[in-house]
């Protein structure tokens, strides 16, 4: 496709820091510029960053509460290419369903959270259609989940009981919970089946039975009392900001019914098979999904994106190798082949982490907040800065690992190390998920130190 050579050629410019080749219309463009902008503000105190790109003079002391310690985001790169060799898969259990995984990580159904559909039926139905809508479904659950992929840690421990490792509520327990909601009809004799349109022989959209929970037309009529009558019982405890979580729904099931036909899969075709065009559709649909602010000094917009962009990446994850062969766009579509173009997904697992790798430096006054959990203000530029420096080291943690194996490639002759498919494999999504999994396991081992802690519907 000669708008996915477009993309790619864009991806390698924003890599090689060519700002002059940013595309203004492009979502995941506009992160990576905002955020490197971002970064380039004056450091509060002279040893915040260690050899940070574009940062301003010692002597020019400014506001930037963040720095990237380029030496510990190096040992960082050189642990991951490490385990990308050995196969260390952090925890993971299977990565048997994610796609062009050359790190070990767990597949979409590995962990049990997710919904798969695997046991949907319908009586009467052709295995094609089966197919259609199940996919359909997987990708109504990806967006439900992801409109509500926000803020777990206001939930009282005191209120409710979590497993027996856990008095929290995490995304874990959420996206298990709506697993159990999507199951609910995936088997019910009385259910119609799918509505699938066929031109010349091949299906060409599709919406799903009224039955299915999470339907557009389900969603577009929910309450926050039904919200919780769905998913409390499988939680355990109240869901934090439930009015916000249902309005949210609320917008996609409306914006699925009046913008792309009343299907997911509709409005994926859309994209043509990228990441980076699906990122805008999905933040130009539903306006919940449009993470950006202004920065409050110099008042610069600055994006993010993260719920649109793991979106994207999780149907990706979940739909990207389900169908080996196909027969339509319907099938294909989120067999993206942009991937490269997402940055990682800003939110508070990842900068915890590289803050305990080092790599992420705070100034003592914001080290002080998040360490006595002060809540930060939405939009202050301490959140900026966070989340600002996390797109741009994971971004140099993936120029970093594939130097790293490049380096081990031009000395190992290993003929059973297919080291050109894993340097292709190193994407900002990949180290993402890597370092999400590693900082799920170690926060729940209690070896991290606190989290930052914003009231945002954002992340």
């Amino acid at each position: 496709m000669k708008a996915t050579g477009q993309h790619n050629r864009d991806a390698n410019n924003v890599r090689s820091g060519n700002a002059a080749r940013y595309s203004v219309l492009s979502p995941c463009d506009n992160v990576r510029r905002s955020c490197k902008q971002l970064m380039s503000d004056a450091p509060a105190i002279g040893t915040l960053d260690v050899e940070i790109v574009n940062r301003g003079p010692p002597s020019d002391m400014g506001t930037r509460s963040v720095g990237i310690n380029s030496i510990k985001l190096h040992e960082l790169a050189c642990s991951i290419a490490e385990s990308i060799i050995e196969g260390d898969d952090t925890g993971a259990s299977s990565t048997a369903s994610l796609p062009n995984n050359g790190l070990s990580l767990a597949g979409w159904a590995a962990d049990g959270w997710h919904y798969t559909g695997v046991g949907y039926q319908r009586a009467g139905t052709s295995a094609l259609d089966i197919k259609i809508a199940r996919m359909e479904r997987i990708a109504l659950y990806v967006l439900t989940i992801d409109a509500i992929n926000f803020c777990f840690w206001p939930c009282n421990p005191k209120q409710h009981s979590i497993g027996a490792e856990a008095d929290i509520l995490e995304y874990e327990h959420l996206a298990t919970a709506l697993r159990h909601v999507a199951e609910t009809d995936d088997i019910v004799e009385s259910a119609g089946g799918p509505s699938i349109q066929y031109e010349d022989g091949v299906p060409v959209s599709v919406t799903v039975d009224e039955s299915y929970a999470l339907s557009p037309s389900n969603l577009a009529a929910l309450t926050p009392t039904r919200l919780a009558s769905l998913l409390e019982p499988h939680l355990g405890c109240p869901l934090p900001n439930l009015e916000e979580r249902t309005r949210l729904l609320q917008e996609v099931g409306c914006a699925l019914l009046q913008l792309h036909g009343g299907s997911a899969l509709g409005m994926i075709t859309k994209a043509c098979q990228s990441t980076d065009a699906l990122v805008g559709i999905i933040r130009n649909s539903f306006p919940g999904f449009g993470d950006s602010a202004v920065d409050p000094i110099h008042g610069r917009q600055v994006f993010f994106y993260k719920r649109a962009q793991i979106g994207v990446g999780d149907l990706w994850a979940s739909l990207g190798n389900m169908c080996t062969t196909s027969v339509c766009d319907l099938e294909r579509c989120c067999q993206f082949k942009d991937v490269e173009r997402l940055t990682m997904f800003a939110d508070y697992r990842v900068p915890q982490l590289l803050r305990d790798a080092g790599a992420l430096q705070y100034s003592s006054a914001l080290a002080s907040k998040i360490d006595q959990h002060v809540e930060l203000m939405a939009g202050s530029m301490d959140e900026l800065y966070i989340r600002a420096a996390t797109v741009v080291a994971v971004d140099q943690l993936v120029d970093l690992v594939k130097d790293e194996l490049r380096s081990r490639q031009s000395a190992n002759h290993d003929a059973t190390i297919q080291f050109d498919e894993l340097i292709q494999s190193v994407t900002a999504v990949m180290i993402d998920w890597y370092l999400w999994n590693d900082g799920e396991k170690r926060d729940r081992e209690g070896t991290l130190k606190p989290h930052h802690r914003v009231r945002t519907i954002f992340y």
